[in-house]
């Protein structure tokens, strides 16, 4: 192989050596306090739901929550996920107004697309 070829297919093991690492431990926003991870695990839940691509469909993507922000103080965000331990469904009322960025990857580390979530739950029946 020549110099260039080397060369070449070294910048390409570098660079796939950093998308790894940023997809696998930059990009997530990992551990959040209080509201924020409940809305963390509203928008996991939400996401794959939104995304009708054909990778959604055959179950080839796996995805990671980028943020969370509390936009404004006033009003509630209504939402709903499934708690890990037991595996059954919470409903939440959240003080404030939230939205998050959730990224989809194929095979783990390449990025496909992001999907904004923007408030919660749209109608939710509290009886």
């Amino acid at each position: 192989m020549e110099k260039r070829g080397q060369a070449m297919l070294i910048v390409v093991i570098l660079l796939l050596g950093l998308l790894i690492a940023k997809s696998l431990w930059f990009d997530p926003v990992g551990e959040l306090e209080g509201q924020r991870e409940l809305y963390k695990n509203f928008a996991l839940e939400i996401a794959p739901i939104q995304n009708t691509s054909l990778l959604e469909k055959w179950g080839m993507l796996t995805y990671r929550v980028m943020f969370v922000l509390k936009e404004e103080e006033e009003g509630n965000t209504d939402i709903m996920y499934k708690d890990l331990s037991t595996e059954e469904w919470i409903k939440e009322t959240l003080e404030g107004q939230y939205r998050a960025k959730v990224r989809a990857y194929l095979l783990y580390v390449i990025p496909i697309k992001d999907i904004h979530i923007k408030g919660g739950v749209q109608e939710w029946n509290q009886n």
